[in-house]
């Protein structure tokens, strides 16, 4: 894995570029990226700690949606209450 350095200037240009308006509205959010550039990435990483990581990141981020999916579709059983 390369490591990139960048100076105080390049790191606010790219912070400007990455939090922009359009971006943060998910209307019009395009991802840099498709489905099968991360697989053939994925396929052709071989640094295992790195790929564990990233599954580390994934698991975790599937967690966190099926837990306010869960939340969010919760129905209250209204014959079960005791007060």
């Amino acid at each position: 894995m390369s490591k990139i350095k960048l100076n105080e200037k390049q790191y606010s240009k790219l912070l400007e570029t990455l939090f922009t308006e359009e971006e943060k509205n998910l209307d019009n959010y395009k991802a840099p990226f498709t489905s099968e550039d991360f697989i053939d990435w994925v396929n052709s990483e071989f640094d295992l700690d790195f790929l564990k990581i990233v599954r580390a990141e994934l698991d975790s981020r599937i967690d966190f949606l099926e837990k306010v999916i869960g939340m969010a579709t919760r129905k209250e059983i209204k014959g079960f209450k005791r007060y």
